[in-house]
């Protein structure tokens, strides 16, 4: 399959950032999860549910960055990551702890590229993810950077 072909091909020379123009972003989310499944953690991004774990490793991982969230005094319970990372500067402020190679998928991503925030969380991930292959993949209908 060509995308997944040029996926792979971008992951291998460790490109930090990709977007994907995709009329169906739930079904190409599917197609690199299982294409990407035991390679790496897999992680997926969406205004809603924040950051969330969609392969095994990616689940490992968002336990692993849970375990970093401070404790908030007025809450009963220590909050979750996918809670924390609705917001989208603080999903990709959180993603730079992300293992090596891991890569997540951000759906929507072209509501966000016009917040100045964004912008700058996503110029701050480019150099730290190029050295250790970890990729962020915008999904989007149609994207202009």
């Amino acid at each position: 399959m060509e995308f997944l072909d040029q996926v792979e091909k971008a992951r291998k020379v460790n490109v930090p950032l990709l977007a994907v123009e995709t009329a169906d972003q739930h079904g190409t989310v599917e197609l690199l999860k299982v294409a990407l499944d035991g390679k790496c953690p897999v992680l997926s991004w969406d205004l809603l549910n924040g950051i969330k774990g969609i392969n095994e490793k990616g689940r490992a991982e968002v336990k692993r960055l849970e375990e970093f969230l401070p404790s908030d005094p007025t809450m009963s319970k220590k909050p979750r990551l996918g809670e924390v990372t609705t917001m989208p500067v603080n999903a990709l402020s959180i993603a730079r702890e992300l293992v090596k190679d891991s890569a997540l998928l951000m759906l929507n991503a072209h509501r966000c590229v016009d917040d100045d925030g964004f912008v700058q969380a996503i110029m701050n991930l480019r150099d730290l993810f190029k050295v250790d292959g970890r990729m962020v993949i915008f999904l989007c209908p149609d994207i202009n950077l």
